[in-house]
């Protein structure tokens, strides 16, 4: 079962779900109130601006490969979306390497 999710991998990705969300707290004032669910471009919360420090600091501090690709309204629509972004790609890299 190579595709099964395990509970560190669930781990995993809150911990990611956190560390986006404590960025977007200390990066965005109207991000206070927001949860892991919100709808980051429905509550106003991603500019194109935004987008680009977003990921710029996700492959710096998460430590993760993005590409321009990667930079849809699907990917971005949540921190829980951002979180499984960047699992996929860490899962992707690890099985590479």
């Amino acid at each position: 079962m190579a595709n099964a999710v395990t509970a560190a991998d669930i781990g995993a990705t809150a911990l990611l779900e956190q560390q986006i969300l404590t960025y977007l707290r200390t990066q965005v004032p109207q991000a206070e109130q927001l949860d892991v669910q919100t709808d980051l471009l429905e509550a106003a919360i991603l500019d194109s601006l935004m987008v680009a420090d977003l990921f710029v600091w996700m492959e710096t501090q998460l430590k993760v490969k993005l590409a321009a690709s990667d930079i849809t309204p699907q990917n971005f629509r949540s921190v829980e979306c951002l979180g499984r972004l960047v699992a996929g790609k860490r899962h992707k890299e690890a099985k590479v390497a």
